[in-house]
């Protein structure tokens, strides 16, 4: 299965993202899934950048089976812009979205599933 990786990245590093993503990465990538690489590197000069940026991570999503949402989810946190149009586009377009930890746990149990 492709996996999406939907994260906060806003004020980050690109070493802070790949950090936050990196134990979900490899735990996904165990059981057999393939984790598209959704971080976009700088945009052209010259155009809304955060727009520009949520175009690039569409393309990626449109090859992915599920979106995984990685970020704090509760009633009282709202959700970051790109990523609320990200999981907002994966609905829409039949993408399963799974969130945090129990939507890790989820895509394993899957995973593990598939390959026996």
């Amino acid at each position: 299965m492709r996996v999406f990786i939907s994260q906060p990245m806003k004020g980050k590093t690109k070493e802070e993202i790949y950090a936050d993503r990196a134990l979900a990465c490899r735990l996904l990538e165990k059981v057999g899934h393939v984790v598209e690489d959704s971080y976009i590197d700088v945009p052209p000069k010259s155009v809304n950048e955060a727009l520009w940026c949520l175009g690039e991570s569409l393309k990626i999503l449109s090859r992915c089976d599920v979106l995984l949402y990685l970020g704090e989810r509760d009633r009282n946190t709202k959700l970051p812009r790109g990523c609320e149009a990200e999981i907002h586009c994966a609905g829409s377009y039949g993408i399963p979205v799974l969130y945090g930890e129990e939507g890790l746990r989820r895509l394993c149990y899957l995973g593990l599933r598939e390959n026996m």
